[in-house]
């Protein structure tokens, strides 16, 4: 997936993001601990501008 830290936070309904920025989960993606993107991806929807179901959808047709 490609999305902002402050993206996945606002959709992350089990709070490890909340958690992670107080300091409650180290070495968290995106917080504490850096993402890096892969050199080559064949699939990478974009999440920052899709809802879940339709980065889910990307994923599928990609894999066919």
């Amino acid at each position: 997936m490609d999305a902002p830290p402050e993206n996945c936070a606002k959709r992350d309904p089990k709070g490890f993001y909340t958690k992670a920025i107080r300091g409650e989960i180290s070495n968290f993606t995106g917080v504490d601990n850096s993402y890096e993107r892969p050199e080559r991806s064949h699939i990478r929807p974009d999440a920052y501008r899709l809802v879940p179901v339709d980065c889910v959808e990307a994923v599928m047709r990609g894999l066919v």
